[in-house]
């Protein structure tokens, strides 16, 4: 894989699980409501599985992120990405198999968790999608970076592409959110 594309995955994951890690620990209560609600939890593991979830993820973040330095730095963190890609990777499958769940027992009620209590996400196929690319995004920069030499301008792709996709991935994300009071807007019209 092209180093800058190695460098744009792994910074974009990062950033997307340090954000979650943030918005866990920021605000636990509500967490641990939603993890309660999945059913999934035993109420007496509910505090550790919440705690430990988000720790998971900021390791993970900074892993990612020491990871996306490797081409730049001579490879001297190139070995932390391809262990946090996969395990990345498992844990946003994780995810998507408890949404799964969620839906096939009908509860598509529920906030997905996924950013905080500021931006309520029901659950739906759609959150499944969403985790399925983005396992499929871990999976790719678990792979180490085509050694080449880098310049400058790939120094500025990098930088652009990262904005680029960050900024795409809060416009889905808003999407996503917004997506079930459209869809009532759009009845109350045509009705």
């Amino acid at each position: 894989m092209d180093p800058v594309i190695s460098s744009v995955l792994r910074f974009a994951l990062g950033w997307i699980l340090a954000e979650s890690a943030y918005d866990k620990l920021r605000h636990r209560r509500d967490f641990r409501r939603t993890l309660a609600a999945y059913q999934l939890v035993p109420g007496s593991a509910l505090a550790p599985v919440a705690w430990g979830l988000a720790a998971i993820e900021a390791t993970l973040a900074l892993s990612l992120g020491l990871g996306a330095l490797a081409p730049w730095a001579q490879a001297a963190f190139g070995g932390v990405a391809a262990p946090a890609g996969v395990t990345s990777a498992a844990l946003l499958a994780l995810y998507g198999a408890a949404i799964t769940i969620n839906l096939v027992r009908g509860r598509r009620d529920l906030d997905c968790g996924c950013g905080g209590p500021a931006r309520h996400q029901q659950l739906g196929v759609a959150l499944v999608v969403r985790n399925a690319l983005l396992v499929s995004a871990a999976l790719a920069a678990a792979k180490a970076p085509e050694p080449r030499a880098l310049s400058g301008l790939d120094l500025a792709t990098t930088v652009l592409a990262i904005t680029a996709t960050l900024l795409l991935r809060g416009a889905g994300e808003v999407l996503l959110a917004n997506g079930p009071a459209s869809a009532r807007l759009a009845a109350e019209m045509r009705a």
